[in-house]
């Protein structure tokens, strides 16, 4: 299951016209990023839950997928629970009837789902376990504080969730679950995944952890989106990205020069000198005379003196593109 019915609202002010599961990230949408993951994995029958523009959500999320398939909370959001547990039938019609993923359709996450998969399965044998989650192991301060998620000696069962920080193991908002973990819950009702399923597993000492030591992104707010795309750019050019975001990311956008990358439609072939890196540009419009650096500009660009902050396009700066 695409967790894909949030709001966006530490996203807006580009979500009030845009779902936050199709913000672009390098030209990519970025619940591209976990439907990809999901088809490297083998896994092709998806579905996902609607809320905020509906509509745009489902074509975007068809573009990319086509056989994906939809619950409906536009009259009501369901919560990170409630939404899991109205789209069991789904799940069940799809052929599940057992385990299934759930992945966070505003994320980036280099986790090989084999890997959680095979760990899931050896949990289940061993301990009964009803879920296990992708734990990020973050060797250095992060961007943004999580809770921090505590386990057993072993490593392999989650005991509790401790405070907000920068450190230790984070939940990467993807799983599997098992139909056990959410059966008994009401559908159609309002209800978070902490409070109803993930605690009382814990509490049972039936919730599994899978640590993986990868890349994990959030583009929840306009600066983590574009320091997403600082962060890819770097990749890109030091040859450190994971190897499934390169190829879909390299698929989408060209190298003008080092440290500035563009969109294909681009109608140049090199960064004009007034340019400065880092940059990224998706092609569109009219090309700026002057970008960067640190610039992240999709469609026409802003005419005046530099800025800083969401411009009167949308563009996040800092950026110039005076003419």
């Amino acid at each position: 299951m695409l967790m894909a019915a949030g709001l966006g609202t530490r996203l807006r002010p580009f979500t009030e016209r845009m779902p936050k599961p199709l913000a672009p990230v390098m030209g990519v949408p970025c619940a591209e990023f976990a439907l990809r993951a999901l088809q490297d994995a083998g896994i092709h029958r998806v579905v996902a839950n609607l809320h905020h523009l509906p509509a745009e959500t489902a074509a975007g999320l068809r573009a990319i997928l086509p056989s994906i398939q939809f619950t409906d909370e536009t009259a009501q959001i369901l919560g990170s629970g409630g939404g899991i547990r109205t789209a069991l039938p789904v799940l069940d019609a799809m052929g599940g009837g057992g385990s299934f993923f759930i992945l966070n359709a505003d994320t980036l996450c280099s986790l090989d789902l084999r890997d959680l998969a095979a760990t899931h399965q050896r949990l289940r044998a061993r301990y009964g376990v009803t879920m296990t989650l992708a734990l990020l192991e973050r060797s250095s301060p992060g961007d943004e504080t999580y809770r921090e998620v505590l386990a057993d000696s072993s490593g392999d069962r989650i005991t509790g969730l401790g405070a907000k920080t920068r450190f230790g193991r984070m939940y990467v908002g993807c799983a599997i679950l098992e139909r056990e973990a959410v059966a008994d819950l009401e559908p159609g009702v309002p209800l978070e995944f902490v409070d109803r399923i993930l605690q009382p597993a814990i509490d049972r000492g039936l919730a599994g952890a899978h640590a993986f030591a990868g890349q994990w992104m959030d583009v929840g707010s306009p600066q983590l989106w574009w320091k997403t795309h600082l962060d890819l750019i770097a990749q890109l050019e030091s040859g450190k990205i994971p190897e499934s975001w390169g190829r879909l990311l390299r698929a989408r956008n060209r190298k003008l020069s080092p440290g500035i990358w563009a969109g294909p439609a681009t109608a140049i072939e090199k960064a004009p000198e007034t340019w400065a890196l880092p940059a990224y540009w998706d092609g569109s419009g009219t090309t700026p005379e002057r970008l960067g650096p640190s610039a992240v500009l999709y469609g026409e660009p802003v005419r005046g003196p530099m800025m800083s902050g969401i411009g009167a396009h949308g563009h996040w700066a800092p950026c110039s593109s005076a003419k």
